[in-house]
Order: structure tokens, then C-alpha cells, then sequence
């Protein structure tokens, strides 16, 4: 039986992939690694962590680290297992999805096995914020984000690493604890969606639908028309198109991503200035978020003046009615990794 194989494994910290009898679940390898729940200032990350540890006792809080190589790296020195999980501070587990059973063929010990996750205010369903599970040697000598040079992606490990998509969820990204959050979230995603295999393109000189593919295009759309009827989904909304215009438009330094300061400096500046916030006031609860409305249509205006496309903005109950009707696209095998020139 598969239970038994990977039990008698647990205690053999250098197991491989390949030396396990598939089919695997999430909740199966659980038993085989070590797991880590990475969290720096996410306003859930202690509700996220009650609910991670209940469900898994064994997994292991890394907090605070600034810089995401830097934290995957902790990780990787603190594994005892030759593999091991990681959990992003936004994200909580779906227990009756850790079941779930997938094979992969020809597996390869150097993979990065990694699971889609369901956001909280899309209903999109990709690798954003999806657990992952780590050759711990692949960690060590990864250099991606902080620490990436010129000829390395600045902004995700996929396209260094050789990743693997598993097509299905275990976990449910909240994004939208406070309005910060999710304009983070949404800034940041509105960046990497309109990049090419990592990479800042000018779309003055090339076609915009063949460069990005139609999976990243309708996943940026939904990211900047779809979300109002959830707590602090309509910033976002606005996160998602200023990320978009700032990359495509003012093609900013596209690495500021990973410095939660200056995209906090850029919503200060550029949004709460702009209306007339002060200090904290509270937009959670007291907000009329209609004020953002211009602020919204403003960038896609921007955007589609450079770009052959166009977003509307879905009122709550369209956003509602699209998210039950909207079915994600399958994404499964290893990602396509760009060759070099």
C-alpha cells in the first residue's frame, strides 16, 4: 500500500521522489517532509498559522526574514528532509482537498512540485501563492528575486527552477484582510502577469496576445475586473491595472516588487494622497469604496491607449455571477522554461 511505503520513509530524511509509490497526495508527503510556513508582516499570518498547525502539527513557522530568497534559504538550511514544503503567510489549508490524489510520470528528483491555489477574491486558481515542495538543494543554489543577477529572474522561481503544475488546489490565498493587502497583492500580480517568462518587454516592438499567451491574459483580466463583492477586492482591482500600467506603460523598475516599502510608498503617494486619506483612517469598514472608481478607470484608460486591450469593472453581483459560472484553466506537467538566445 502506498500508506505503507511512505511510512516506513518518513524516518529516511534523504528519501527521494522517485523512491516513492505513487499515486501521492499533499496530505501523504506531509508525512515524508518537513513543511514551513513563511510569513513576514501579513495582517491573517496568526489566524493562517492557528489554522496550518491544527491541521499540521509537524510544520514549522520562518517569520519576519526579509527578502523572498533569503526565506526560502532558511528554510533549506533548516530542513532535516531532503525535500521540504512551503506555505505563504497569506495562505490557509483546505484539509479536505490534502487527499487528493495525482501521478506524475517520469518524475525527476530536481522538480519543484507546485499546487495551484484558490484566491479569495477572484475565484482565479493558478500557481500564485500555491504550496510548494522543494528539493532542498534546488533551494540552496537557486538565486531568484533579492539576490537574482541580470540574466535571472527577479520576480518568481519558475522560470529558473524546473517546475512542476499540479492541477489542483490544497490552499486558499486571503489576500483581502485589510485594504494594504490586497492592493499589494493585486500591484504586484498586475507586474508579473504582463512580464514574458519573467522579463520586462517593450510592446511597442512586439505583439502583445503572442507575448503574454492567452492564460496569462485572461488571468490579468480578471485580476483588474473582478473582485467587488468581496471586503477590500476593489483595491485589488486598482492594484492590478496600476501594476499593469507601470510596468507596460512606465516601464518602471520592475524589481520593486519585491520591496512591500516602496509599493506601500507608491500607495501612499499615488491613492490615499490623491483622496484625501490621513493617517489610518478606516477604510476597512467606514469607506465608501465608490471613491476609487475614478482612480480605476483612469489607469485602464492609460493602459488601453498602449496596449490592444480594454477592462470593465464588474459590479458585486457580476462578480459574483462570474466567479460561479467562471471554470480556471487546467495547468498540469512541467512549466515550458525559456531558452536562452
Amino acid at each position: 500500500m502506498v500508506e505503507a511505503v511512505l511510512f516506513k520513509k518518513f524516518f529516511v530524511k534523504d528519501v527521494n521522489l522517485s523512491e516513492l509509490e505513487q499515486p501521492f497526495s499533499a496530505k501523504l508527503l506531509f508525512d515524508c517532509f518537513d513543511i514551513f510556513y513563511i510569513c513576514f508582516d501579513e495582517p491573517n499570518r496568526v489566524e493562517n498559522w492557528e489554522q496550518i498547525k491544527k491541521i499540521v502539527p509537524k510544520a514549522q513557522k520562518i517569520e519576519g526574514i526579509k527578502g523572498f530568497d533569503k526565506a526560502l534559504k532558511a528554510c533549506a538550511e533548516k530542513s532535516k528532509t531532503n525535500y521540504f514544503f512551503v506555505i505563504d503567510g497569506d495562505n490557509q489549508l483546505i484539509e479536505e482537498r490534502l487527499d487528493n490524489q495525482f501521478l506524475i510520470k517520469n518524475i525527476q528528483d530536481h522538480w519543484v512540485l507546485s499546487w495551484s491555489s484558490l484566491n479569495s477574491v477572484n475565484g482565479l486558481a493558478y500557481g500564485n501563492g500555491g504550496l510548494k515542495l522543494w528539493p532542498k538543494q534546488v533551494a540552496l543554489e537557486i538565486q531568484s528575486h533579492e539576490n537574482a543577477d541580470e540574466n535571472n529572474d527577479k520576480t518568481d522561481y519558475c522560470f529558473i527552477a524546473s517546475y512542476y503544475l499540479i492541477d489542483d488546489y490544497v490552499t486558499k490565498t486571503v489576500i483581502n484582510k485589510n485594504f494594504r493587502q490586497a492592493f499589494r497583492s493585486g500591484f504586484r500580480e498586475g507586474v508579473k502577469m504582463s512580464l514574458s517568462y519573467g522579463k520586462q518587454v517593450d510592446f511597442a516592438k512586439c505583439d502583445f496576445e503572442n507575448t503574454l499567451g492567452r492564460q496569462n491574459r485572461l488571468r490579468l483580466k480578471i485580476w483588474c475586473e473582478v473582485g467587488s463583492d468581496v471586503l477590500n477586492g476593489i483595491w485589488a482591482i486598482l492594484g492590478a491595472r496600476m501594476g499593469l500600467y507601470y510596468n507596460c506603460v512606465e516601464k518602471f523598475d520592475y524589481s520593486q516588487i519585491n520591496s512591500y516599502e516602496w509599493i506601500e510608498s507608491l500607495l501612499e503617494s499615488e491613492v490615499l494622497k490623491n483622496l484625501g486619506i490621513n493617517g489610518e483612517e478606516d477604510v476597512n469598514f467606514e469607506f465608501d469604496h465608490r471613491r476609487l472608481h475614478p482612480l480605476i478607470y483612469s489607469y485602464g484608460s492609460l493602459v488601453s491607449k498602449e496596449l490592444p486591450t480594454e477592462y470593465g469593472l464588474l459590479s458585486p453581483i457580476q462578480s459574483l455571477r462570474f466567479k460561479d459560472r467562471f471554470k480556471n484553466p487546467r495547468r498540469s506537467g512541467l512549466l515550458k522554461r525559456k531558452t536562452k538566445d
